[in-house]
């Protein structure tokens, strides 16, 4: 709707000029007050455009409707007009909304507006991928970024091609594009939060799970530099930062980095009740390897011990109404459960209840059915529940699944995590083994502890008269 290069170089109105800053700064409510100060038909269109891209489509409906009711001269601002439109409706059919687009697009063309004609073509892009037609939608981005002149509209292009790769489980490709983007984005002459934070968060995940240190490194400098504004998407986005960060520096040795990441996850995360309880868990996890590991106490704060934390936890679960919940949040039930199962049965059975209830009642399109890195995080959360529960065969049979399909997408640190719960279901020298070059490789993580003892405990089996004497007797 509004290009960077208009921003920078374009002689736009003071108005138009304020409005756009604001929706840089993901200031929505600013954007607002803008439009409502002035009779700019272009600075409403700006207004609207924050609202729909902050997902407010009430209030941007609500202003759509004033605009339709003035005579809107402009060939491109009416364009824009009928765009914005058509995307504030969508939500009611996709169908519809993308059969219009061809017919926007043109005219968008006809009105000079090269950078809503571009607008118009990711929307499609990204219908189609919401809609599982993620062949299409690869070519439609790719065919955007290979034109885009803006560095915004390529931006985007790049992005929806990196979440496609990702549903697919290439994270390689994925993290490819995301660090042409971050790139990019070092080069504005002003930082965009938006597209910035949207950045971050998802190379940091990805960083994550190629396990490249380097790149997890770079997203903290910059996170700690950008001025993240106090929007819900953005505070959403940088609860994952934190959260990605703390798992990589607790990977790679650096308990106190990963305490203060695992507690600003916590405390961001305050604003999404989902997030929180994740955050929770990865905080209890993060407390028992640090006694492992030998230190005196896990969390330096009370309220992330980890009994505490996960007491949290499943207070704030019990209180959601899960059906509510986006798909990528909801395996963090199951995360939980494989937790609380462990001291109190009964409980840990009405969490995973919750889950299934929401899994089977759920209509329409279904997320978690093509988008194999959550198929996975749930399959493995699965697995361990069983194992908790003493269903040893059937926790055997989902964990030897997951560690194979983790190892194939190079996922190494979920690809490890598996691979422990299966060898502590089965106790065998060889899944142990299967543990080893992942220990080896992050000597002072909570998996080479774990491996540790695991070989430990094994040993001691052994060399056990009990177990000898059974041997004897055989």
């Amino acid at each position: 709707m509004i290009s960077t290069r208009e921003v920078d170089l374009v002689g736009l109105s003071e108005a138009e000029r304020l409005a756009a800053r604001a929706l840089r700064a993901c200031d929505v409510d600013g954007c607002a007050r803008v439009a409502d100060d002035n009779r700019s038909v272009r600075v409403a269109l700006i207004a609207t455009y924050a609202m729909l891209l902050h997902r407010r489509g009430g209030e941007a409906r609500a202003r759509l409707a004033r605009l339709g009711a003035r005579a809107i001269e402009s060939p491109r601002d009416q364009a824009a007009f009928e765009f914005l439109r058509n995307w504030s409706t969508a939500g009611a059919s996709l169908a519809a909304s993308e059969a219009a687009c061809p017919a926007l697009a043109a005219q968008a063309h006809d009105a000079g507006d090269d950078h809503l004609r571009d607008e118009i073509a990711l929307f499609e892009a990204e219908i189609a991928h919401v809609q599982a037609r993620q062949a299409q939608a690869e070519r439609r981005a790719a065919t955007i970024a290979a034109r885009a002149t803006d560095p915004i509209i390529l931006l985007r292009a790049r992005k929806l091609q990196a979440q496609i790769d990702d549903a697919g489980g290439d994270y390689s490709r994925a993290l490819e594009h995301e660090l042409e983007n971050l790139d990019i984005l070092e080069s504005l002459p002003e930082r965009d939060a938006w597209y910035e934070g949207a950045n971050l968060r998802a190379v940091s995940q990805l960083a994550l799970n190629l396990d490249r240190f380097d790149v997890a490194q770079r997203v903290a400098t910059r996170a700690a530099s950008l001025p993240w504004p106090d929007s819900r998407h953005l505070r959403y986005w940088k609860s994952v930062v934190h959260g990605s960060l703390g798992r990589a520096f607790w990977l790679h040795g650096g308990p106190e980095a990963a305490i203060e990441q695992l507690a600003k996850y916590v405390d961001e995360s305050e604003i999404d009740p989902p997030l929180q309880i994740h955050a929770y868990t990865e905080a209890a996890d993060l407390s028992r390897s640090l006694m492992e590991l030998g230190y005196s106490s896990g969390m330096t704060r009370d309220d992330l011990d980890a009994d505490t934390a996960i007491a949290r936890a499943a207070s704030l679960a019990e209180t959601l109404n899960w059906f509510d919940v986006d798909e990528d949040d909801q395996p963090f039930l199951l995360d939980l459960a494989s937790h609380v199962i462990r001291s109190d049965r009964v409980r840990g059975l009405a969490l995973i209840k919750r889950f299934r209830d929401v899994r089977l009642n759920r209509g329409g399109f279904a997320k978690w059915r093509v988008y194999e890195p959550l198929r996975l995080h749930e399959r493995l959360a699965a697995g361990k529940i069983e194992a908790a529960i003493g269903r040893r065969m059937i926790a055997t049979a989902k964990l030897a699944e997951t560690v194979g399909a983790y190892e194939r997408i190079n996922c190494a640190w979920r690809a490890a995590d598996a691979a422990l719960a299966l060898a502590e279901v089965t106790q065998s020298h060889a899944d142990a083994g299967r543990v080893r070059p992942y220990a080896e490789r992050w000597p002072n993580s909570w998996i080479a502890s774990r491996h540790s003892r695991l070989i430990a405990t094994q040993a001691a089996r052994r060399s056990s008269p009990s177990k000898a004497t059974t041997t004897t007797a055989a």
